[in-house]
């Protein structure tokens, strides 16, 4: 029986696994900030535990004992998300102060949640985050996976009220290929990275789409036809770099928004989920 501490269980991918983790012979502790998460995860964690990624002291208590950590925790990428921490303080160096009370613990494995990393986004401010956590622990001397997914579904929710609203943007051709992949469907293979030996796992959905064609899946989520606002690249570039004076992470998000309008970002498929289906469904229920 293995004992898993979860962190970022509150979050949209962190509750997914949750529930995964639920039907599993493995004891799950949880890391809350707050009583109301504590609350939120009753029923749900064997034992849920107080502690911020982000305040040091308060973590090695929740390490021990633990045999497994995956953690989930990363900056909201929903345009409409409060809080102007840069994913650099909460993607990697929220990570990075867990990950040493984890090695003095005693912690076998560490299963994190990075994403897809290919030329034209690696050089991103948000993958960047991520990839240097991801160099810390391979360099900790514990046993790990990270685990790469593409796009979460959850990531495009914001596009149903949009399109409904005012059109959609597009940026360039919308030519860019990538085969989002279901969130529950990464949450089954974070539980599935605790036995597993391979170190990293891209991971995708099982619909190859142009960025044209996933907007294209909104309008006929909402029955419209498609109507689409051209953005020049320039504009986004300089308005990523003037939102960084106020706003680091909103000026990061734009900066990746950007590069992903221009790169595939593809993986091999796992999931069977279909993102055509998911519009649907938030379509129909909001």
């Amino acid at each position: 029986m293995t004992r898993i501490l979860l962190c970022g269980a509150t979050g949209h991918l962190g509750r997914h696994v949750v529930k995964q983790l639920g039907g599993t012979s493995h004891l799950v502790r949880a890391l809350v900030r707050t009583e109301q998460q504590a609350k939120e995860l009753a029923g749900f964690a064997h034992e849920v535990v107080r502690g911020d990624l982000l305040q040091p002291s308060t973590l090695a208590a929740a390490c021990e004992g633990v045999d497994t950590i995956i953690s989930t925790v990363g900056a909201s990428v929903h345009i409409n998300t409060k809080g102007s921490q840069s994913f650099q303080q909460i993607d990697f160096a929220g990570n990075r102060n867990l990950l040493a009370p984890a090695v003095s613990a005693g912690v076998r494995k560490f299963v994190y949640v990075s994403v897809l990393n290919p030329p034209g986004l690696a050089e991103t401010a948000y993958v960047r985050a991520k990839d240097d956590f991801g160099a810390l622990l391979e360099r900790s001397g514990l046993a790990y996976q990270i685990l790469r997914p593409t796009g979460f579904f959850s990531a495009f929710t914001d596009l149903i009220p949009m399109a409904r609203k005012r059109g959609l943007p597009i940026f360039g051709s919308g030519a860019a290929r990538t085969n989002p992949i279901d969130d529950e469907e990464v949450a089954a293979a974070c539980v599935e990275g605790i036995e597993s030996d391979e170190r990293e796992r891209a991971i995708g959905g099982p619909d190859v789409l142009t960025r044209k064609e996933i907007l294209e899946l909104v309008f006929a989520a909402i029955g419209r036809k498609p109507k689409y606002q051209r953005v020049p690249a320039v504009l986004v570039s300089v308005g990523a770099k003037a939102t960084r004076l106020f706003n680091r992470r909103m000026g990061d998000l734009a900066e990746f928004y950007l590069a992903v309008s221009r790169v595939d970002a593809m993986a091999p498929a796992y999931g069977s989920r279909r993102l055509e289906d998911y519009f649907k469904l938030i379509a129909r229920y909001s």
